[in-house]
């Protein structure tokens, strides 16, 4: 009687494990695809803000309940390249004329993208530097900006720039990325220089320089994007041409968690710590040249970096390339927001 009960335990518990356990199922089906419009445009960056999917593009800003339902928000006609939500009512962007970046400029908006100006700005000492990224830091009211080389922070939403690191004007392709580690307030900027060897830069909360590094990836390599783990672990990866690169330690040892394929030229644009799930993270990236047409490519791995699968997912137009990436996280799945190279607006989520 009692090995007859043993048994039927042992099937019961066997039998539930078997339920419990979850399929192979490839990562292309575990996702669901919404197209929500902004077809044709460049899409540069997403923020959401106050319940409202803000999307800088080459012609202008957008606005939506993360729906399909796009508004203008002004600044039509011209290429915004970053955006910076100081409050309420201040916004902060670079733009330029078109995709060509010319006639760079600051301009703010002080009723929330009601009317614009031109902020007459110093950045650039003299001689107009296009801005490549912006951050705002409300805990010091410092608004930081990179430029070719240059990183600097201004007390009066970009009117007055104080040059912190590196100089004007200079030789190089530019620091493109920048964020604000939100455990300590130190900054860290990223990029290319004018030999297309990657940059990244460590500085301190008022924008002075701690370290730099060069070609952590081999050239060409450049940094796009960068992303704290916010979990006391200090761990922080970033969006590279090239792979995605992952420090422990503030840049005392450096891994490439997921080398391109050789000889292709795959810049990481979009890409998250998985809100839900601390050991996923979620990359989406775009093949070199950008403007032509390729499927939308996401990356999943689900320890950390040591293992991927990719789904490549095909698109109206295929103009799949993924220009910048954010999640939210919606009836207790991940969902993300991709803006695309010409191919405008997509809603990911993840089953």
């Amino acid at each position: 009687m009692k090995k007859l009960l043993f048994l039927s335990l042992l099937l019961i518990a066997f039998s539930c494990g078997e339920q419990n356990e979850k399929p192979n199922v490839p990562l292309k089906d575990q996702i669901s695809l919404t197209a929500l419009g902004l077809n044709g445009r460049v899409v540069n960056k997403l923020i959401n803000y106050n319940s409202k999917l803000i999307a800088a593009t080459d012609d202008g800003l957008y606005v939506s309940d993360f729906s399909s339902n796009w508004v203008k928000m002004g600044l039509q006609n011209t290429h915004v390249i970053d955006i910076s939500i100081i409050n309420a009512n201040v916004i902060v962007c670079s733009v330029t004329d078109n995709l060509l970046q010319e006639n760079p400029r600051l301009v703010q908006s002080l009723d929330f993208g009601q009317s614009w100006s031109v902020i007459k700005s110093n950045f650039g000492n003299g001689n107009p530097e296009i801005v490549h990224a912006l951050q705002y830091n409300p805990k010091s009211n410092l608004l930081f900006a990179t430029g070719y080389d240059a990183l600097a922070s201004s007390v009066d939403n970009g009117q007055t720039w104080v040059l912190k690191s590196g100089s004007w004007n200079a030789i190089a392709k530019g620091l493109f990325a920048i964020n604000i580690n939100p455990a300590n307030d130190e900054i860290w900027t990223g990029g290319q220089n004018g030999i297309e060897s990657q940059v990244i830069q460590h500085s301190r909360p008022d924008g002075t320089l701690i370290n730099d590094w060069n070609k952590k990836i081999p050239s060409p390599s450049t940094v796009e994007t960068i992303v704290f783990k916010n979990d006391g672990s200090n761990q922080m990866i970033m969006g590279c041409e090239g792979g995605i690169l992952s420090t422990k330690n503030d840049g005392l040892t450096w891994q490439n968690l997921y080398a391109a394929p050789e000889g292709t030229a795959r810049f990481y644009y979009g890409l998250v710590f998985d809100n839900l799930n601390p050991k996923k993270i979620i990359a989406a990236s775009f093949d070199k040249p950008r403007d032509i047409p390729q499927p939308l490519m996401l990356h999943v791995s689900n320890d950390l970096g040591a293992t991927w699968d990719f789904a490549s997912i095909s698109i109206p137009e295929q103009f799949g390339g993924a220009r910048c990436m954010i999640q939210t996280q919606e009836n207790g799945q991940t969902v993300l927001y991709i803006g695309l190279y010409l191919g405008g607006v997509y809603k990911i989520t993840m089953k």
